[in-house]
């Protein structure tokens, strides 16, 4: 299996991951909905890149997953709180039903890896 591969097959897990990082505490409400370049932005390098499994992974990989979490039912404060690297956001109710949704999305990214 190549580099890419192992990493794409680690990007199943980063509804899991993120999980937690959504249910903690805080907050911050009112925040407009990211966009694309600025989901992708974190999940190219640092922490949640870390976290994520995602580090290195091909430019068009980062921008199919993120937009599959823009396009998703997570909210806008959620999102927001991903590009802020925010560890103290609450999750608001639906978000961690959401980010379950998110997985199967997730890895059809895997076909931007070709």
């Amino acid at each position: 299996m190549t580099n890419t591969l192992r990493r794409l097959a680690a990007v199943v897990a980063v509804p899991a991951a993120l999980t937690f990082a959504l249910t903690a505490c805080g907050g911050e409400s009112g925040s407009s909905r990211p966009t694309t370049d600025e989901l992708a932005k974190p999940m190219t390098s640092g922490k949640i890149a870390d976290d994520m499994g995602v580090s290195g992974l091909p430019k068009k990989v980062i921008t199919c997953i993120a937009q599959k979490f823009h396009d998703s039912d997570l909210s806008d404060d959620a999102l927001r709180a991903i590009v802020n690297d925010d560890e103290d956001f609450d999750g608001k109710s639906g978000d961690e039903d959401a980010l379950d949704k998110i997985q199967s999305d997730v890895t059809s990214c895997a076909s931007a890896a070709k």
